[in-house]
């Protein structure tokens, strides 16, 4: 039998979810004994209100489609958190913070199953929450793997849908905080093991785009050089021929401090290689 479904989520449903989603987790009056379906039920009032008071309400959005679309937010945007903080780790010189964020974004759909990044909106919001990220690495620490059947649920497209949510993805904040971890298996071992092939493929990945975008930046600047041995100042005006001709001399002692060390690394290699003359 077909599930209905509704229309799918907007940008605007998803950021007001995570905002819901902050909002309700921060929230003093939420109790240790209130359930994943209480929670969300809290979340669902929150989120409503927002987007019927900023006019972008687009449909009922019911407490298990919430829960199940705030589980796949949360799964891309935490496989995002990684990705970004790959590309920080790297330190590549010149590169903006919007820079890092589209490196980010590229080193994620590298990875061929991931897709296209939906969330970056989202994990503007989200990545900064304490209360987020302990529940981020609560649910990424468990042990057990989502079974088939569940995959289907918490991977859904951008509709809306009454199927039945899973219980991780109804599990409010607080209850996950008490929930116990079983021991290590053989599916995650696998699992870890995948997952290290994976992330040593991102590095790869992550380092080839910061290699090209010093390319870039070297190549700004040789490009920055040459306007400035074309520049013709007015003979007229001493100030503008004096900072021409220093800043010439600047970019001469850099290029050939380079090329000196360029010739010194070349002696030295061919030295290395030299064949012993017999005696």
């Amino acid at each position: 039998m077909s599930q209905a479904r509704g229309p799918n989520y907007s940008i605007e449903e998803d950021k007001t979810l995570c905002r819901a989603w902050l909002s309700t987790s921060g929230d003093g009056g939420t109790g240790t004994s209130q359930s994943g379906c209480e929670f969300y039920g809290r979340v669902k009032v929150t989120f409503d209100e927002e987007l019927r008071q900023t006019g972008k309400w687009v449909a009922e959005r019911n407490i298990k489609s919430l829960g199940s679309r705030f589980s796949t937010i949360s799964h891309d945007v935490s496989k995002f958190v990684a990705c970004h903080a790959k590309v920080t780790a790297l330190e590549p010189s010149g590169c903006t913070p919007t820079d890092i964020e589209h490196q980010a974004v590229e080193l994620y759909e590298s990875v061929k199953k991931n897709g296209k990044f939906r969330f970056l909106q989202c994990w503007s919001i989200l990545k900064d929450s304490p209360k987020w990220g302990a529940w981020r690495m609560r649910r990424d620490g468990k042990s057990t793997p989502q079974k088939p059947t569940h995959k289907r649920t918490e991977r859904l497209d951008d509709s809306d849908t009454t199927a039945t949510a899973t219980s991780d993805q109804l599990q409010s904040p607080v209850s996950t905080e008490s929930s116990s971890r079983r021991p290590v298996g053989q599916k995650r071992s696998k699992l870890e093991e995948t997952n290290s092939t994976l992330y040593a493929r991102q590095v790869q990945a992550a380092e080839r785009m910061a290699r090209n975008g010093e390319a870039r930046n070297r190549v700004a600047r040789v490009q920055v050089d040459l306007n400035i041995f074309s520049l013709a100042p007015n003979s007229n005006d001493p100030e503008a021929m004096e900072y021409v001709r220093l800043q010439r001399k600047l970019i001469l002692a850099h290029v050939r401090s380079e090329a000196a060390a360029l010739e010194a690394g070349a002696v030295s290699r061919t030295r290395l290689h030299a064949t012993p003359t017999v005696r």
